[in-house]
């Protein structure tokens, strides 16, 4: 639970340090970059908790929108946290779940019973745009608690690896500017 709150501290410095290197995204430590996407990532998740207590057999398809975007964000803070730079983040993996938890894997990620079955089915949904958009098909969840778990357990895993980069991303962050910038 400490983790939790240090991650979420990390958010209005790192903020504003993404807001002084707009227009360059070279200069963006990737650890900074990676407590961003893990903040973003956490407040999808709470959205999905939030709607899917409420009313989720009323709205499934925003409900699993929510976590799929979490999981795509907490993996993307994953490869942030080992240096993939924002680029690449955008262009070369874009959506694309199975290559993104492919290299989650190459770069050490541990196996999660089932993930690579969540993975196979959200790459999925997203290459048809299934949960944006209407398409001609029904919507299967076989255990939807047990999806949320897993990606909740994934968030809390993926968080120690993304507060580490965070505080290298700060000296980074100071070693690029030691003049212009003083914390």
């Amino acid at each position: 639970m400490a983790r939790v709150g240090v991650i979420d501290s990390l958010d209005a410095r790192s903020e504003s340090v993404m807001k002084k290197m707009q227009g360059n995204d070279n200069d963006i430590p990737s650890g900074y970059y990676a407590a961003q996407l893990m903040i973003r990532a956490k407040s999808y998740f709470s959205a999905f908790e939030i709607l899917s207590s409420a009313a989720l057999e009323k709205h499934p398809h925003p409900c699993l929108y929510l976590l799929s975007h979490s999981l795509e964000l907490s993996l993307k803070s994953f490869l942030a946290s080992r240096g993939v730079n924002l680029k690449d983040l955008q262009l070369k993996y874009r959506h694309n779940f199975r290559l993104i938890f492919n290299d989650c894997l190459n770069f050490g990620f541990p196996s999660v019973d089932g993930l690579s079955e969540i993975i196979d089915g959200f790459d999925n949904m997203g290459e048809k745009q299934f949960l944006r958009f209407p398409v001609d098909k029904e919507l299967i969840i076989h255990n939807f608690d047990s999806l949320g778990a897993t990606v909740k357990a994934i968030i809390t895993h993926i968080e120690s690896a993304i507060l580490i980069a965070a505080l290298d991303g700060n000296s980074e962050y100071r070693s690029l500017h030691k003049n212009k910038e003083k914390f």
